[in-house]
């Protein structure tokens, strides 16, 4: 992809063997209209836990705050009127105060001479101005248009003034076309990929919903489905790899793509319950990034204790109760079995690669059962929650 693009690649917090990786440039100055714009790179940390570490294991993403400093001057330097920070750092903001919070907030707070900090990564629609620059982030696939405004005085070349905002692409009133050569690129994937993407494998009879922050009946299915084929005791999926939800109907190979769209292969090995419950005590972390999706294994926790103190009872399917210095049969897949989304626990046992993806299993499972009605049974369960509420759930 570097190579077919026409364009500069960005990065200049992505280092390797102690120097800047020679495949992006740190910045870039374009002109537009007599003014010269200056465009800074930088990569979120996260890429180290979030991506594959085959993949990005060996680059250091250094701090965006502390490089895009020591750029700053020297992009000015050269010339650069205004100044971009372009990021794929995530960043939030409330919907009623408007507050702007995340990693994109940390940066734009702790950099001096930004203009503009672009941020990415949340999907999260975030539009204001913090520490004097124009923060934004434009949801994702295109649904909104974020439109920053940055005045100079035509006289002295200076900056004097600055809004944000950000536009609905889709409910908006933009009269927004498709370009036609990249429509045609798709309408032919979508033509040559139709026949076989369209195929009914089976059904469900419930709607399939995601849930990274409890339990939920599409990540049990995944994880029951992953245990059955592995033979294990224990699975355990990340919430965040269950890509879209599934209403009640009919299943198609390409849901099964869509919902499991990487090409992660299950991988299993044995770990011990004190492993188990390191693993748990992550995953509802009061900054975790998801709760993990489990088959085999039934666990309570109290979310009012204190991270690392959570998890109260761990036991297997039929109520054996799970032994902290005892070893239990375990898959997972292999994005996790590196580490990934900063479980580092699992990198401390050594995984057998099954080399079966994990999608393979999800299609086989639906063509065997041809219908599918998983329930959230109760595996994981936040002894804080009230009863009335967890009655509903468990009787959905």
């Amino acid at each position: 992809s570097l190579k077919l693009g026409n364009f500069p690649f960005l990065a200049a917090n992505i280092y390797e063997n102690g120097k800047p990786v020679n495949w992006a440039k740190p910045y870039t100055i374009i002109e537009k209209n007599g003014v010269k714009v200056g465009i800074i790179g930088l990569a979120t940390p996260l890429t180290t836990s979030a991506a594959h570490a085959n993949y990005v294991g060996g680059f250091e993403f250094k701090d965006p705050v502390e490089i895009a400093n020591a750029l700053i001057p020297q992009v000015r330097k050269a010339g650069a009127q205004v100044i971009v920070l372009l990021t794929h750092i995530p960043g939030y903001q409330d919907a009623k105060t408007l507050e702007l919070t995340g990693d994109l907030a940390t940066l734009a707070k702790g950099v001096t001479g930004a203009d503009v900090v672009i941020g990415g990564h949340s999907h999260q629609n975030v539009s204001g101005i913090l520490n004097n620059a124009v923060v934004m982030e434009s949801n994702y696939n295109g649904r909104n248009l974020s439109r920053a405004v940055v005045i100079l005085n035509p006289v002295t070349g200076k900056v004097v003034g600055k809004a944000a905002n950000n536009i609905d692409v889709r409910n908006g009133k933009l009269d927004v076309k498709p370009v036609a050569e990249v429509q045609a690129i798709v309408d032919r994937y979508n033509a040559d990929l139709k026949p076989v993407f369209d195929v009914v494998i089976g059904k469900t009879n419930v709607d399939l919903v995601r849930n990274g922050k409890a339990e939920s009946n599409i990540g049990n299915w995944v994880a029951d489905a992953m245990r059955a084929k592995a033979g294990v005791q224990i699975a355990m999926q990340n919430a965040g790899g269950v890509r879209i939800d599934m209403p009640t109907g009919n299943i198609t190979v390409g849901n099964i793509f869509s919902l499991m769209p990487f090409d992660n292969v299950i991988v299993t090995s044995e770990m011990t319950g004190a492993q188990i419950k390191a693993l748990l005590e992550q995953s509802v972390h009061s900054k975790g990034i998801g709760v993990m999706q489990i088959s085999g294994v039934k666990f309570t926790y109290d979310s009012t204790k204190a991270d690392g103190e959570k998890v109260l009872t761990m036991s297997l399917v039929d109520g054996t109760a799970i032994e902290l210095d005892k070893k239990y049969t375990i898959c997972t897949n292999d994005f996790l079995a590196t580490g990934g989304d900063n479980f580092a626990t699992f990198k401390e046992v050594k995984w057998v690669d099954t080399y079966i993806l994990v999608r393979d299993v999800l299609m086989d499972d639906v063509k065997a059962k041809k219908e599918l009605a998983p329930v959230i049974d109760g595996r994981t369960v936040d002894i804080n929650t009230p009863v009335s509420y967890l009655d509903n759930k468990l009787a959905a």
